[in-house]
């Protein structure tokens, strides 16, 4: 029998530079790493004309990641999977179990942040739970590298002329997926 499926939502904010005198779930971000890595080179904030990346994280079973909206200008998924080095504090407060901020998809390793009552620690098939040996407390600090999804999108060249008279500077992008609809299968 199929399994049902529901959607799943992102939206993302694209900050445009204001004109100088003379010059997720699903998760989504302007791509700010530093070049070479960085497919914006590190740049943040964009000027009419410009192309921006983004970069999107998704469940492992979500699919047909799309873009379904863009408040001016274009954008669209690439599809290009771009691994991304990130690092989260996990505390454990009386338990033996956190979550990671994205899927561990390669690189996980981890280290206590001072003294913990914890013991050793697991990353779990999920790649997104760490369970520990013990219920306790501590800080566990992780770094690993998670696989987004890389877009693209263009401010328009005539930006400035599109909006009323002071402009927005941003550019909204929705972003939608689907996932399993745990809550029941269709029939």
């Amino acid at each position: 029998m199929p399994v049902k499926k529901k959607t799943i939502r992102a939206s993302l904010t694209v900050n445009v530079d204001e004109p100088k005198s003379g010059e997720g779930g699903l998760s989504a971000w302007i791509d700010d790493r530093p070049a070479p890595c960085g497919l914006n080179g590190g740049k943040t904030s964009f000027k009419p004309g410009d192309t921006y990346h983004f970069l999107v994280t998704k469940p492992a079973n979500a699919e047909n990641l799309r873009v379904t909206n863009v408040s001016v200008g274009s954008a669209s998924i690439s599809g290009k999977v771009v691994p991304v080095y990130k690092e989260d504090d996990l505390e454990f407060n009386d338990s033996s179990e956190a979550t990671l901020s994205n899927s561990a998809d390669s690189g996980f390793n981890a280290d206590w942040s001072g003294a913990s009552t914890c013991g050793d620690y697991v990353l779990q098939a999920d790649k997104m739970t760490v369970s520990t040996k013990n219920k306790g407390d501590g800080s566990l600090l992780a770094s690993y590298y998670t696989n987004a999804v890389a877009g693209q999108g263009i401010v328009p060249a005539n930006y400035y002329q599109m909006k009323e008279e002071k402009p927005r500077l941003q550019i909204k992008i929705w972003l939608a997926a689907e996932v399993p609809d745990l809550g029941g299968t269709s029939c």
